[in-house]
């Protein structure tokens, strides 16, 4: 097996184990015999369990980051309520189809224990730089109601996206299409009216 093939696959095996036990109760051990590899083997590639652990937050941030981009053909078609609903759904289609990391990011959590921080610092800050970037441009292209604390909303929305994921995603069978439709939908309506301007929320709300 090729070194990076190789690396893929022991990140895969430390999904399935991170997300069964948690951080705490896993042991590099459990992914070495997941990834039936020799010991010495995943040093290769990995320091300890916390080098394991963030390169493995790191790939999931990027393949959130591919999921929800947007074309800029894409961006010109959508305006700017319709665009901020593209990139929740699409966030809810990465949370329901990559359980795995959903539980994970469930039981570790943001924030509340300072090695858990530690640890995925890293993640969560380039999650809300993402979030913040869109807000920001939305601020300035003058949508947003006056006053919205950009910082606040951000945490708002990460922290309804994780409840989300705990109460409507990992609580049921994988969702189809029209669930995940009539979930995004009643997120906006939640959101957009302390968001955005009222001229934006009218072209959405009946």
């Amino acid at each position: 097996m090729k070194a990076e093939l190789r690396r893929q696959h022991i990140l895969d095996c430390a999904k399935k184990v991170f997300a069964e036990k948690g951080y705490y109760e896993a042991y590099v051990e459990d992914v070495i015999k997941v990834a039936h590899i020799g010991k010495g083997t995943i040093y290769e590639y990995f320091r300890n369990k916390e080098d394991l652990f963030l390169s493995l937050l790191i790939r999931s941030l990027e393949e959130w980051k591919r999921t929800v981009s947007i074309s800029h053909q894409e961006i010109k078609t959508l305006d700017p309520v319709s665009y901020f609903r593209h990139r929740i759904k699409l966030t809810i289609i990465f949370l329901n189809n990559d359980r795995e990391l959903t539980s994970i990011l469930l039981k570790t959590g943001f924030g509340f224990n300072p090695h858990i921080q530690k640890l995925i610092g890293e993640f969560e800050k380039n999650l809300r730089k993402h979030i913040l970037h869109d807000l920001r441009l939305a601020k300035h292209l003058g949508i947003l109601r006056d006053g919205v604390d950009l910082q606040i909303t951000t945490s708002i929305l990460i922290g309804g996206l994780l409840m989300i994921a705990y109460q409507a995603i990992l609580s049921v069978p994988r969702l189809s299409e029209p669930e995940i439709d009539e979930l995004t939908d009643k997120f906006m309506v939640t959101f957009i009216r302390g968001m955005f301007k009222p001229e934006f929320v009218n072209q959405y709300i009946n």
